[in-house]
């Protein structure tokens, strides 16, 4: 069997072969962490995944070397498994040599390059692997016996080669990203006053006056969506916000339901460029803003600002974490948290003068464009690996 597309150096050498992953790889389990006392040496725990990319360099916990028990190699492959965790397809390889927990498995690569089975076990998916039919888990059985095709190791050193290289691409995106999130939110706190100041710590040169107290409504109206019925959920044009739909992120994102009806709900209709807040579940109190022509489900709340407010500053207000924990924390508890529209106007801040809002809010939107525009890099890196993982894999 051949990829669909090969180095052309290799395009004429003979096909892939079929092994056993238990033929090319040394199978490792964890350790207890009561084996251990505390000290410098990696102890990898699954939730230590959620915070890599590729290598695992570093983990919360450190432990002292037990030479009882034989660290897992640098160079190794690891995954969780068993669990949830297995359908993640988190799949890391240990940067540094060190120990694992017992929920925890390393392939030590022996007739296969460390690249190489990373990118195979990455692309095949863990629960292909694992036996899903209970509690996903992944075991010796599991591994030693499952088939997988490669080429000589020097046409996987070449592929391993291309992919590491796309891989950098990918974390040094995520890193641009990331510091620019993290610029957006060092910035809001500074542009915006601190508890019991009236003038922020970074302003604008023009602007000397102290920023005035108001209430929400003194700066908005809420309006309420339609209380859509699922029977009316259907394959039409028209998209329907629902709570479900307003992310952390300040985000509106998919999948939608669409109406499938001839009806015409103007006044529930929205056009682009308003904010939409969640006013009951899990989302409760988060805030995004619509790009397009949709209609406004039930206990979604359009947000429409007066005259002497800018629409992109008050969304930054709304947005800003404040708000968010004066929701939750004075409103949003219980089993079903929600919102009213009272409880939302009745909240507090400090705003500047119209001309000071309006240059806050160009500035900000400048950042999340420039967020927005680091998103589509990193998701155009993302895509292309996925492509090419499809096409040069058997």
């Amino acid at each position: 069997m051949i990829p669909k597309v090969r180095f052309e150096n290799y395009s004429k050498n003979k096909a892939w072969e079929e092994f056993k992953l238990g033929e090319l790889v040394t199978i490792k389990s964890g350790v207890s962490p009561a084996a251990f006392k505390y000290g410098e040496e990696l102890y990898v725990k699954v939730d230590d995944l959620n915070y890599s990319f590729k290598y695992q360099n570093d983990t919360n916990m450190k432990v002292a070397e037990n030479l009882r028990y034989k660290k897992t190699k640098k160079g190794s492959v690891i995954f969780p498994k068993r669990g949830a965790a297995i359908m993640t397809n988190k799949v890391r390889i240990m940067g540094i040599s060190g120990y694992m927990d017992t929920n925890m498995m390393a392939l030590e690569p022996e007739g296969i390059t460390t690249e190489f089975l990373y990118l195979y076990i990455s692309k095949t998916g863990l629960y292909k692997i694992a036996d899903t039919s209970t509690i996903p888990q992944i075991n010796n059985k599991h591994i030693e016996p499952y088939k997988i095709i490669i080429p000589e190791e020097n046409e996987q050193q070449k592929i391993g080669n291309l992919f590491e290289k796309l891989d950098q691409a990918i974390s040094l995106q995520q890193q641009v990203l990331e510091a620019t999130k993290e610029y957006k939110q060092s910035m809001q706190q500074k542009m915006f006053p601190k508890k019991d100041k009236k003038v922020p710590e970074i302003r604008f040169k023009e602007f000397r006056r102290k920023w005035e107290p108001i209430s929400l409504k003194d700066s908005i109206d809420i309006q309420g969506g339609f209380a859509f019925k699922s029977s009316q959920f259907g394959s039409g044009k028209m998209p329907i916000i629902r709570i479900s739909n307003i992310m952390n992120n300040g985000k509106i994102v998919g999948p939608f339901k669409y109406y499938k009806e001839k009806d015409n709900f103007e006044k529930y209709k929205v056009s682009g460029g308003e904010y939409l807040i969640a006013m009951s579940g899990a989302t409760t109190g988060k805030v995004g803003i619509n790009k397009d022509i949709a209609y406004v489900n039930q206990r979604v709340g359009i947000i429409k600002t007066k005259l002497n407010v800018d629409n992109f500053f008050i969304g930054i207000i709304l947005n800003m974490a404040k708000f968010q924990y004066y929701l939750t924390t004075q409103w949003g508890a219980g089993a079903q948290p929600n919102v009213s529209n009272k409880q939302i106007m009745n909240y507090n801040t400090l705003i500047p003068s119209f001309e000071e809002q309006q240059k806050i809010g160009s500035f900000f939107k400048t950042l999340d464009k420039k967020i927005e525009q680091e998103e589509k890099k990193l998701e155009t890196y993302q895509s292309m690996k996925k492509a090419l993982m499809q096409r040069m894999f058997v």
